[in-house]
């Protein structure tokens, strides 16, 4: 775990979901999958095709910005594949119910934190998804607001989706932390617009969250 910038006085924390509340390679790389595979029928690609393609946008895109990593849904409207198509995709094929399952520790180190502050989820999965994947791992009662790819159709990283979280709870960017596991995609923005940022580097670190976190 690593922090940045937390303020002396939070009132919401911003969760990334995939990678960050569950990880589960099995779940993540079936995401990565599909969409590529609906990538490269939507090209008329064959998947080697359309996995060279994508790998090449990720490395220009690293070599352009010092290493820094874009989201699947960026490097695909870079050929053509809108967010608006992108969220259809995902919301037609991700099945979080199927490899996600409850881990009690998450659960109470979340139940701990919604205790005392307003917990929100921003994800660049669809809002529905990210409800489907919060209750598949028992955290939906506790992190109630959910901003996706479909609520301002704007990947992360970028400011839109957590400009819509603030207004959504009606709070300013020096009132939250910003917590995901990738600093350029879930952090660096975040951090620039004022918020603290948490840098998860384990799934133990949630557990640690609660003791990490000032009292309020």
């Amino acid at each position: 775990m690593r922090l940045f910038s937390l303020q002396p006085a939070i009132k919401v924390l911003l969760f990334d979901i995939d990678n960050t509340l569950y990880v589960n390679k099995e779940y993540v790389d079936s995401q990565i999958k599909h969409l590529i595979r609906r990538f490269a029928l939507y090209k008329q690609l064959t998947v080697q095709e359309a996995e060279r393609l994508i790998e090449a946008e990720k490395e220009r895109y690293a070599a352009k910005t010092g290493g820094k990593k874009n989201s699947l849904g960026n490097i695909m409207c870079k050929f053509g594949v809108s967010l608006q198509e992108n969220a259809r995709w995902r919301d037609e094929m991700f099945e979080p119910e199927a490899y996600l399952g409850i881990d009690d520790a998450v659960v109470d180190a979340v139940r701990s934190l919604a205790g005392r502050f307003s917990l929100a989820a921003v994800t660049n999965n669809t809002v529905a998804i990210g409800r489907r994947t919060l209750a598949a791992i028992g955290l939906a009662d506790l992190i109630p607001a959910v901003v996706g790819l479909d609520t301002c159709f704007v990947s992360k990283p970028a400011a839109e989706p957590y400009q819509a979280a603030l207004a959504l709870l009606q709070l300013s960017p020096r009132d939250a932390v910003s917590i995901g596991d990738r600093y350029s995609v879930d952090l660096e923005i975040p951090i620039s617009m004022g918020m603290g940022g948490i840098l998860i580097e384990k799934l133990t670190d949630i557990y640690a969250l609660p003791d990490v976190l000032p009292a309020n």
